[in-house]
């Protein structure tokens, strides 16, 4: 019997009300013990329109069930056993979907869904990377309309062949052609080019396909891992790594090795996935450890010329298994009285949500949490939480409200030490949205070592000042957080305006500090997109420090490897990005799209690097290697960084696209031409020491002159590979 029937019993009893209360009772507690299936329900939407879909085919596994939806884009499925189920979207002329739900009894479960409709003409891939030693690949073109389409294709290289350049795809059908690369007709390095597939059926237009390849000097493999575990149980985890490169030779044992102690090799613990001759990333799953144990673990890759090995991680099982939340908020705490002496303890799902009526005490977390893809409702926080290393895990949002995270707003709070897996906002009509936080005014707080980490089901979608960890950041510090993907999808983070890696949207009020923070996601949106911070803005200073970002970036204009737009006072310091980017309009740099109004030539790019590829079909000039344009009143910029992005773009600058008035770089350097060049040097064949050379007291101690790397490509009009160094803190 519940707490509140309980309770009316008693009044019942006690006031003498009449028989009619008593029969409620029971009546109550026969549905309590009945009633024991839930259900399912939902609309379907056009992904672009958000009119509502009809005619839609619903599948529910398990059980076989299905439904059509009518004109309101409904549909149910009712008395379901408690349980996991998969519901699968399927329309003519629609991209096929399906999302994963749990049904707890007496309860109705959620899953509004939106599909994008097919383009008339479509293509498989986007991209085909042939890496370091595939030479054969297949690609599609679909013809989704319901007439014949032709196409045709120019730009090819000359080191890249396809079975068929021209032809005619039958309406609703697809053919499927071989494409082939000879490395024997390159010089050594990384070969990327755009060709154009022309069409033209019930609609025409133009795609673009890239074609890429490396051609590398006989080598023993590349490989990295992740900076953090996934599904981290009392006796296992999940890790992810990525095979980087081949070394020109068939790769015949890879995986992930671990032991008890640091740096593993392959004579330890190891999963081995065989061989393989295709770079990309990789999972293992490793099981039968000790609950409560500390384990390291490296990536590794074996071909004929060697074994390596990634950075190393450290793992710790759970002492205890996650708690799954049954969407109810709990009547008390596991422990403590909520001082920083004795703090709350949090072991359930129903405790968190508890904190909303105590948000300006203490908490520690001591379970993880399993939130179960629940409808959560965030609230304010104004006090302290430690996560003590611990999950909460299944994260979903679907409110009508701006301001959505674990945390509506974060108040003067501190939250540190806590990590957020699998996160589901899907808010395109509201603003401030991220998994941590929708908004921080943080002024006395800090938010510190906090972990997102995503996969192929996350999103994160709204408006406005939409980001992986904290949507708007008005006041406070973000130091050693990291907002990580595993799946391929463009477009986990989604947004309109101010939309990043780690914050949307920083600024206006006081200083703020973001340090130490990586970002290996990919983030859409149209202005001012940026892998760490959208935008940055307002009269103090702005700082980003030791930040770094790896993923692929798209947006229309003010689109940067760390920043969009950065309209403040502050330095972006000692901060690397790895990064594709596509800027359809302009104002692109490899660290920052766009900045403005800078008050000191104390303030710009300092130390930092970019490296990658830049994509665009404008003709604009304000495309560059570290920042694509400046405007202001005084300075911008940047000084003794450094950029190896290589691009099509007929106005692409190696530093800058372009700038007003008192822009200025000085002491950097880059692989492809500058106009910039009184103390920078564009096609640089040895930046390592070039920088060395160019001593600067202040900067210099940023980076590592005995770590470096290897670009290779074209310098000018000549092959050749070119030394970089790596920052102090990698």
């Amino acid at each position: 019997m519940n707490k509140y029937l309980k309770t009316l019993f008693a009044k019942t009893i006690l006031c003498g009300t009449s028989a009619v209360l008593i029969a409620f009772f029971f009546i109550s507690c026969a549905k309590d013990i009945v009633d024991v299936n839930g259900s399912i329900h939902g609309v379907i939407k056009d992904f672009n329109t958000g009119a509502l879909i009809a005619n839609c085919q619903v599948s529910l596994a398990p059980g076989g069930k299905s439904s059509v939806t009518g004109s309101d884009g409904v549909f149910e499925f009712g008395e379901l056993e408690p349980g996991t189920y998969t519901v699968s979207f399927s329309k003519a002329g629609y991209e096929e979907a399906s999302k994963t739900v749990s049904v707890t009894s007496g309860e109705t479960s959620s899953i509004n869904i939106t599909l994008k409709a097919k383009s008339a003409f479509a293509v498989s891939s986007n991209k085909l990377d042939f890496g370091d030693l595939s030479s054969t690949q297949e690609l599609y073109f679909y013809n989704n309309s319901d007439e014949t389409a032709s196409f045709s294709m120019s730009n090819i290289p000359s080191w890249a062949s396809f079975s068929q350049t021209s032809g005619t795809v039958s309406a609703g059908g697809n053919i499927s052609l071989s494409v082939s690369v000879n490395r024997d007709a390159v010089d050594y390095g990384t070969h990327t080019q755009i060709v154009s597939v022309v069409y033209k059926g019930k609609t025409s237009g133009t795609l673009s396909l890239t074609i890429q390849m490396q051609k590398v000097k006989l080598s023993a493999p590349t490989v990295t891992i992740n900076v953090a575990a996934e599904d981290i149980t009392q006796n296992g985890f999940t890790i992810q790594g990525e095979l980087t490169a081949t070394g020109g030779a068939v790769v015949t044992s890879y995986g992930h090795c671990w032991s008890l102690t640091q740096n593993p090799t392959v004579e330890n613990s190891k999963i081995d996935n065989g061989s393989t001759t295709n770079i990309g990333p990789f999972k293992s799953i490793v099981k039968e450890l000790t609950p409560g144990t500390t384990y390291y673990v490296r990536a590794y890759a074996t071909n004929q010329y060697g074994t390596a090995y990634s950075q190393q991680i450290a793992v710790t099982t759970q002492d205890v298994a996650s708690n799954k939340w049954d969407g109810n908020i709990a009547q008390s705490f596991a422990g403590g009285s909520g001082t920083s002496a004795d703090p709350y303890i949090i072991e359930t799902g129903g405790q968190l949500l508890l904190m909303k009526d105590y948000s300006d005490k203490y908490f520690e977390l001591a379970n993880n949490i399993d939130l179960n893809n629940h409808n959560w409702q965030p609230f304010e926080f104004k006090g302290s939480l430690n996560g003590k290393g611990c999950i909460v895990s299944n994260l979903k949002i679907e409110r009508t409200t701006d301001e959505q995270g674990l945390f509506s707003k974060i108040t003067n709070g501190v939250v540190e030490n806590l990590t957020i897996k699998n996160v589901n906002i899907n808010a395109p009509s509201y603003s401030e949205i991220g998994a941590l936080a929708g908004y921080a005014d943080n002024y006395n707080g800090s938010i510190s070592n906090c972990h997102i980490i995503l996969n192929e089901n996350s999103q994160i979608k709204g408006g406005d000042k939409i980001a992986g960890l904290i949507g708007n950041l008005s006041r406070g510090n973000v130091s050693n957080c990291t907002v990580e993907y595993s799946g391929t999808s463009t477009d986990v983070i989604k947004g309109n305006e101010s939309v990043g890696g780690v914050i949307g949207y920083v600024g206006k009020h006081e200083s703020c500090t973001i340090s130490y923070c990586q970002a290996l996601v990919n983030v859409k949106g149209a202005n001012y997109v940026g892998g760490i911070v959208g935008t940055a803005e307002g009269v103090y200073a702005i700082n980003v420090e030791a930040c770094g970002y790896r993923g692929v970036i798209s947006g229309e204009k003010a689109v940067g490897g760390i920043m969009g737009y950065y309209n403040s006072d502050g330095k972006i310091i000692a901060s690397k990005a790895d990064v594709q980017l596509t800027a359809s309009i302009g104002c692109a740099g490899g660290i920052v799209g766009m900045t403005y109004y800078y008050n000191s030539s104390a303030d710009g790019i300092f130390a930092c690097y970019a490296t990658g590829t830049m994509v665009s079909t404008s003709s604009e000039n304000t495309f560059g290697g570290l920042y694509g344009c400046s405007h202001g009143n005084t300075y911008f910029c940047s000084v003794m960084s450094y950029s190896t992005i290589t691009s099509s773009i007929a106005n692409f600058d190696g530093i800058a696209g372009t700038y007003y008035q008192n822009g200025r770089s000085k002491y950097c350097a880059s692989v492809v031409k500058t106009r910039f060049a009184e103390t920078n040097k564009g096609e640089c064949n040895n930046i390592t020491t070039f920088l060395k050379e160019c001593y600067q007291s202040d900067y210099d101690k940023y980076w590592d002159y005995s770590n470096t790397w290897t670009w290779s490509g074209k310098v000018g009009d000549s092959q050749t590979n070119v030394s970089c160094p790596r920052l102090s803190w990698e």
